[in-house]
């Protein structure tokens, strides 16, 4: 299978069911030809011959038919449109790609992705916003799927491994080995001496596993808000499967200490419990979920095991039983290699 039809096999995944959620009387056959449509053009020598000529944005309107006969998802009249275009870069098109009346975003420039996601959020159409080799698809001013090589999906979206939020035990598993064990994926200690992670570790972490699932989930998608919103009164990630809608709740939790804040010793046991307690009110509110999952970052020097309020028996039948909890070393495996070598040597 080639690098293009990697990609498709990916987009099917993930794309297809933003598309889905974000507009449900769409047919899947259409929102399927234009994708393939769209990942074909970029990759064309069109594109990539002009693709020196500033970024590119596609705006798509679902529920109206154009007028126009140029089609600007076929590679000459796309080709065509870099040679003689003077203002602007944005095409207005319908869902085969034919162009409308450029009226409505006539001479309007949008050169970067805060001014695509400001556009979109006054109206209802699919921005493609393609730069270089980065294609982000936007509607209602929150990022539907963020592609940042779409030559090279393979180093990103792990297309041969992907597996569903069913195996969620082993998707952490591997999230935890490929970005967080030792920091390889992401930086979260601020004093490692100390066993101090940054200020509000928690962002970091709930962002990362989201951009973790996106690339590594299949049947499903992840529900935005957890990346849109900066607030942190809401920690949860979740996952919807397709096609049946299922719901699957992540509530994060870390803890140890931080730059800021010291949830261990005894505090730690509360904190756990209150991620059981959040994810009970979740569960509560989605009638469609089918599993509500607690996982911990523990950051605490000396580890120990979680003393729960209830027992783990009583616990609703949809919480994962039991949490996941994710080790947070300090110490790199080079380090403690350093150690075992010097503890050899003095026994010699």
């Amino acid at each position: 299978m080639n690098g293009s039809e990697d990609i498709l096999v990916y987009l099917h995944s993930s794309i297809l069911a933003r598309l889905y959620k974000a507009f449900p009387s769409i047919s899947p056959l259409d929102s399927n030809n234009f994708c393939n449509k769209m990942l074909r053009l970029v990759q064309s020598d069109a594109y990539m011959n002009n693709i020196n000529l500033g970024p590119l944005t596609f705006v798509v309107n679902f529920y109206a038919t154009a007028t126009g006969k140029t089609n600007y998802l076929e590679p000459t009249n796309l080709e065509s449109y870099f040679k003689k275009r003077t203002n602007g870069n944005v095409l207005y098109i319908d869902i085969q790609g034919n162009i409308f009346d450029p009226t409505l975003f006539k001479n309007i420039n949008l050169s970067n992705l805060e001014d695509v996601a400001e556009s979109s959020e006054e109206n209802d159409f699919l921005y493609v916003f393609v730069k270089g080799i980065e294609l982000k698809i936007t509607n209602k001013g929150k990022i539907l799927k963020d592609i940042p090589d779409f030559f090279s999906l393979n180093r990103v979206g792990h297309i041969k491994t992907l597996l569903p939020i069913t195996e969620y035990r082993k998707l952490f598993a591997r999230h935890y080995e490929t970005e967080i064990k030792s920091e390889r994926g992401i930086e979260y200690w601020q004093n490692k001496s100390k066993y101090e992670l940054i200020s509000a570790p928690e962002n970091k972490f709930r962002k990362k596993l989201a951009n973790f699932l996106e690339n590594n989930l299949s049947g499903g998608f992840i529900d935005e808000e957890c990346r849109n919103n900066n607030t942190t009164d809401r920690n949860d990630v979740r996952v919807i499967t397709v096609p049946n809608h299922d719901v699957y709740i992540i509530e994060i939790k870390w803890v140890g200490k931080s730059n800021g804040a010291n949830y261990d010793g005894t505090i730690a046991h509360v904190k756990a419990n209150e991620g059981l307690e959040q994810l009970n009110l979740y569960i509560d509110a989605e009638p469609r979920c089918l599993s509500g999952i607690l996982l911990i970052y523990d950051a605490r020097k000396e580890p120990e095991e979680f003393k729960w309020n209830t027992s783990i028996e009583d616990w609703k039948h949809n919480i994962s039983n039991p949490p996941i909890v994710l080790h947070l070393d300090p110490e790199s495996s080079s380090e403690k290699a350093k150690q075992i070598v010097k503890s050899e040597r003095k026994n010699d």
